[in-house]
């Protein structure tokens, strides 16, 4: 994706699931045809992980790719990073 597009919540209070989601969904929505072709399995395992919270092990990244990319798209990927705190409540 041109630019690394992201859904910041850094804030004094853990980020509930459903405004996770729905950042998630944002970014989904905010993909070309082309770009969701090859992450739209990706989106779907990011928001899997995300309803299975909470998350307080920070940091945490964790990458979710499509299966059987195209070698010339190996790095088509949705990322979900927490670096502090909970996340996911």
């Amino acid at each position: 994706m041109g630019g690394d597009p992201s859904f910041s919540w850094s804030r004094p209070a853990p980020l509930p699931r459903t405004e996770a989601i729905g950042g998630l969904h944002e970014l989904r929505d905010a993909c070309t045809p082309t770009q969701l072709k090859l992450r739209n399995e990706a989106f779907d395992k990011a928001e899997q992980f995300i309803n299975a919270g909470p998350v307080d092990a920070a940091p945490m990244v964790r990458s979710f790719r499509n299966r059987n990319l195209p070698r010339a798209h190996k790095d088509a990927r949705v990322d979900v990073e927490v670096w502090q705190g909970t996340a996911f409540v």
